[in-house]
Formats: C-alpha cells, sequence, structure tokens
C-alpha cells in the first residue's frame, strides 16, 4: 500500500533475543508501508544488538542505534530526537503489533483529524506466538468514537482508556516539549497525562490491535524497592494532575477512584513483595504495609472485590496469614511477579 505521511516507529531493545524477531517483523510487515523505525539497542549484551542489524541490513527503513545503557526510557528518548514523521507510534520489543495497526490507526486520524488514536490491547503469555491467524483488525469493521481534551482525560482517569504508551498513534508534535523520565520505571504513567493534556481530541478505536507479553522478568514482572517506589512516585504524579484538575475537568469521585486505583494495585504488589527472602525485604515490606494501611484510612476500601478488602482486613490484622495464602490471592487477580532482594 502507498502512502503519503511518514509514520516513525520507535522501538528499544534489551536483551530480548527469544522475542526480538516476531516484534521487528510484525513492524516490518505492516500493511502501511512509509514507515521509518528506529531500533534503539540500548546496550544489549544477549545478541540483540546483531539481530538488530540483520534487520537494516535488509530493510532500508530500518534505522539502528546502538547506545549504552539508559534504560527504556532513555532508549525511547532517543528515538524521539531521531524520528522525523508526521506520526508516531511506540513498540516493546518483546511485543507485537496486529500487521493492520499502523494503517488503520493513520487512516482513523486522517478521518478524524484527531492528535493521538487509541487502541486497546491484550496481555499474552510468554508460551507460544503472541499474533495468531485470524486476529489482525478489518479497518471497516472497527467503531470509533472521538473525543474531546476533557472527556479523553476524563476516560484516562476512569481506566476506559489505558495508560501505556504502545497501542497508541500519536501527532509528532504532542512529542515536541515532553521526553521520558530517564532513571525511573512505570514511565508510561508519569508522562501519558501530559501527552493528553496537549492534545484538542482522541480517536478511541474498539479493537485489540496491540499484544503486551507478560514475563516474570520483565521490567514490570520484576519487584524491587526502587521499581516499587517508582511505580508511587509516578501514580502520584497521575493522581496529583487529577487532583490540580477538580472541578473544572474531574470530579471528586473521580479523584478518589483514581487513588484507590493506586491503592488496589499497591496491595497486590505488597503480597508478591512480602513473599520475598530477606531482612531488607521484610523492613521495607513493613513500610509498604503501613502505608496502604494510612491510604486505605483515608481513601476508603468499600469499591474493592471482595477478594481485596479480605486482603487488606488481613494485612490489618493478620499479614503473616496474608502472606502465606498470598499465592492464591496474586493467581486469583491474575499477576505474577518475581522479586529481587536489593540489600
Amino acid at each position: 500500500m502507498e502512502n503519503s505521511e511518514l509514520v516513525s516507529v520507535i522501538v528499544p531493545v534489551y536483551n530480548v533475543g527469544p522475542y526480538l524477531v516476531e516484534a521487528l517483523n510484525c513492524v516490518c510487515e505492516q500493511t502501511y508501508d512509509n514507515l521509518e523505525i528506529i531500533v534503539v539497542d540500548d546496550g544489549s549484551t544477549d545478541g540483540s544488538g546483531a539481530i538488530c542489524d540483520r534487520y537494516a541490513e535488509k530493510d532500508g527503513r530500518v534505522q539502528v542505534v546502538h547506545q549504552e545503557r539508559k534504560g527504556l526510557s532513555g532508549a525511547r528518548n532517543t528515538g524521539l530526537e531521531r524520528m522525523t514523521g508526521t506520526y508516531v507510534a511506540f513498540l516493546d520489543s518483546d511485543d507485537a503489533f496486529v500487521k493492520t495497526f499502523i494503517e488503520t490507526m493513520v487512516n482513523a486520524m486522517r478521518d478524524t483529524q484527531a492528535d493521538m488514536a487509541v487502541s486497546r490491547f491484550a496481555h499474552i503469555r510468554t508460551d507460544g506466538k503472541l499474533i495468531g491467524d485470524g486476529i489482525a483488525a478489518d479497518e471497516k469493521t472497527v467503531a470509533r468514537k472521538l473525543l474531546n481534551r476533557a472527556d479523553a482525560l476524563r476516560a484516562l482517569a476512569d481506566n476506559r482508556i489505558d495508560v501505556i504508551m504502545t497501542d497508541k498513534l500519536y501527532r509528532r508534535e504532542l512529542w515536541d516539549t515532553i521526553r521520558f523520565p530517564e532513571g525511573y520505571v512505570h514511565e508510561d504513567v508519569a508522562v501519558v497525562f501530559s501527552v493528553f493534556d496537549l492534545c484538542s481530541s482522541v480517536c478511541v478505536l474498539d479493537s485489540c490491535m496491540y499484544f503486551h507479553r507478560l514475563r516474570p522478568d520483565s521490567i514490570i514482572g520484576t519487584l524491587t524497592k526502587r521499581k516499587i517506589r517508582d511505580r508511587i512516585r509516578a501514580t502520584a504524579l497521575f493522581n496529583g494532575y487529577v487532583e490540580d484538575h477538580v472541578p473544572d475537568i474531574f470530579t471528586e469521585e473521580q479523584l478518589r477512584r483514581c487513588r484507590q486505583s493506586a491503592l488496589n494495585g499497591l496491595i497486590g504488589v505488597y503480597v508478591a513483595y512480602s513473599r520475598g527472602e530477606g531482612e531488607g525485604v521484610r523492613r521495607f515490606a513493613d513500610k509498604l504495609r503501613r502505608k496502604i494501611l494510612t491510604d486505605g484510612r483515608k481513601y476508603g476500601i468499600k469499591n474493592f472485590r471482595l477478594r481485596t478488602r479480605i486482603a487488606y482486613r488481613l494485612l490489618l490484622v493478620w499479614p503473616g496469614l496474608l502472606r502465606r495464602i498470598g499465592g492464591v490471592y496474586l493467581r486469583l487477580r491474575g499477576e505474577r511477579y518475581r522479586v529481587e532482594n536489593e540489600d
């Protein structure tokens, strides 16, 4: 398919050898041809850099940047500095787009004059290929909804639009002044509301066109004290933005739900982390417990699922039992984590 507007696709890469070929194939095989594929090898040590170079040799649209390790945010920022497209998309190098992702999203933005297009995404475990036959979206059947800035921000706060950066297509101008915070994880949560804040309108597509791989050894799947602190920091930035825009955009009820959502997520993190080994883990888990109990008293837990309300009560009166049954609780939540003791 011939296309007039250049789309930049930024792919940060770090030690993802088993998954990288599928990720790069899903970009190179897009039904939209006019792509600038910026692959940033962020100091890989497992041979991923050589895989990137092979793709650059066989596809002239692929540019490879090799750099010292800066982390996911730093790799994305390198791509943002180099991009020249009218639109920009991000792909994590262990994930995948459906083959019609770019074409469908560009056409939606052209037709509606939106500043951003948003699709849905699905979580896929590591076993098996991410994309099976017959999943690719037919754009003629994809329902679209155009939201103004305020409605899009409210949808983001209510979790009707997800906070990840990778199931979206953006006008490049949105990134003129925004970069990802380097040295932190959970960078999507810390940045996404700033990008939405610059949009006049957002086109939301009712179709699953992005596949996010869940790995216990991924950045988010591994729990350390630093990563948990980054999570708390990122959600505080997001909730602070919501609080600053009550009542002109958000209601007090939406702010309360945002705070409760952060609390709910932190309960799952606590249960997983507290089951780790070492005195350092136990000390930090106790700090988390005190924060969760304090936030629960401030923001309430009545809207949580029954299993989470039970977990909170156990956390209050019998944390040892909660640790012992934590594996069952996490399976009910559909969450898997690996704990690393930094001490």
